[in-house]
């Protein structure tokens, strides 16, 4: 597995980014991934999440549980700073 964030808008107080999570292998069934945030998570939408200090850690919804090479499962948040 890996996890790939992008900033899809950013401005003085806050951001908003997608997160690809991908196989590096085979097909990936309950996904769970952890990355580092910069400021407060104030949204996040298509995984639950946690966050514990600047790190939030998310996993797969019912429908967005399968991870197959080459089609990545894609899911968002906005932060504060």
């Amino acid at each position: 597995m890996s996890v790939e964030v992008k900033i899809t808008a950013d401005w003085k107080t806050g951001y908003c980014a997608e997160v690809y999570v991908r196989s590096t292998g085979g097909t990936v069934t309950n996904w769970r991934v952890s990355f580092p945030i910069q400021g407060k998570l104030n949204q996040l939408w298509n995984a639950k999440y946690q966050v514990t200090g600047n790190t939030v850690t998310a996993e797969n919804l019912d429908w967005n549980r399968t991870v197959k090479p080459g089609q990545p499962v894609v899911f968002g948040f906005c932060a504060d700073r």
